[in-house]
């Protein structure tokens, strides 16, 4: 029988973290922009009061309590440090005011962030070899190179984040857990051809950057020309020797991802950990792991149920998916249950 660990919630030890973060953000908002002007406002005076212990514990308890759902989490504003354990080990997290993780980790049990794809991530890890190679597409502010490392420091992990602001967030939380050494922070895009690409970056939040240009499910944003780059050029510039895990969360765009990783993926047969969204070219994505050997799991509460190929949600909800290789040895954790394409 399959047993799945999950990690214990997160233990706040909030402190204050560098403030030009809010300021450039108010200093990026037009005079126009009143209402969001404001809300900038309030959720920095209620950031500044969660600072305050005793306001903190009664606020988060009330949250706790109430069963909030995870809209209104959301909204809540977490501008500090905290804490996450993840079972025997534990990192630390700095939340900007704008970071949607910083929210989903600090507010809910750790239980109920990503958890199916977390609990995978760890088994996966465990069945590594020593030293491990990880690449992180479309790292965000960090969360699972900081989840590896706690739980593997003798891995190595490429995080690729083309926002700067958000790679600038990726280097900090990086350094305030001593893992400098074993991240290479590559602050571009990744697609199927090395060069540049234009990037549309939302206007109003820290996530939903995404490589088409009319931009995420109708954000308002701008576009930018940012660094982009193959991951097949990636490794062999660098003369990298193997890969064993890859994950990627690029809104949509995963199909180019392992376009650009072809090679990658023949000679290495990494495991990959993906999430899958309507926006995703699913006949072109199901076409390529095909083509590559591999097999399709959908990421459960209950567990990775084999699927005969890779589908979206149709309410427009992340599905995360685990890719292994054909040849591949099943763990037992695995199991053998099998299910349609939801």
């Amino acid at each position: 029988m399959t047993s799945w660990c999950w990690p214990s919630p997160a233990q706040e030890v909030i402190g204050p973290v560098p403030y030009y973060r809010i300021r450039d953000r108010r200093q990026g908002l037009s005079d126009g922009n009143v209402r969001l002007r404001h809300e900038v406002v309030l959720q920095t005076r209620f950031a500044s009061m969660l600072r305050r212990p005793r306001w903190r514990t009664l606020v988060r308890s009330v949250v706790w309590a109430l069963h909030l759902p995870e809209p209104v989490r959301q909204r809540l504003p977490v501008d500090g440090t905290f804490i996450f354990k993840l079972l025997d080990r534990r990192f630390v997290y700095h939340s900007d005011l704008h970071d949607g993780v910083g929210r989903a980790l600090f507010w809910a049990a750790a239980e109920e962030y990503e958890a199916e794809t977390l609990s995978v991530l760890l088994h996966l890890l465990q069945e590594a070899p020593a030293n491990p190679t990880i690449f992180d597409v479309g790292a965000n502010t960090g969360f699972y190179t900081l989840a590896v490392l706690a739980a593997t420091p003798d891995a190595e992990v490429h995080a690729f984040e083309p926002v700067q602001h958000i790679a600038r967030a990726l280097s900090e939380n990086v350094s305030a857990n001593g893992f400098s050494r074993q991240v290479h922070i590559r602050a571009c895009a990744v697609t199927e051809q090395s060069g540049h690409a234009a990037l549309h970056i939302p206007d109003q939040t820290w996530g939903n950057a995404t490589l088409s240009v009319d931009g995420f499910r109708g954000l308002e944003g701008h576009l930018e020309q940012v660094a982009a780059v193959a991951l097949d050029d990636y490794a062999s510039d660098r003369g990298l020797d193997h890969l064993d895990l890859l994950k990627i969360d690029v809104e949509g765009h995963e199909d180019a991802v392992l376009t650009g990783a072809r090679r990658l993926m023949t000679e290495h047969r990494p495991a990959v950990l993906c999430e899958c969204l309507p926006e995703l070219n699913a006949a072109a994505f199901n076409d390529l792991i095909v083509g590559l050997g591999y097999e399709a799991y959908h990421l459960r509460a209950s567990g990775p149920v084999h699927v005969p190929q890779v589908a979206a949600d149709p309410t427009g909800r992340f599905k995360n998916f685990l890719l292994l290789p054909r040849e591949r040895p099943r763990g037992d954790w695995l199991g053998t249950r099998h299910g349609t394409t939801p």
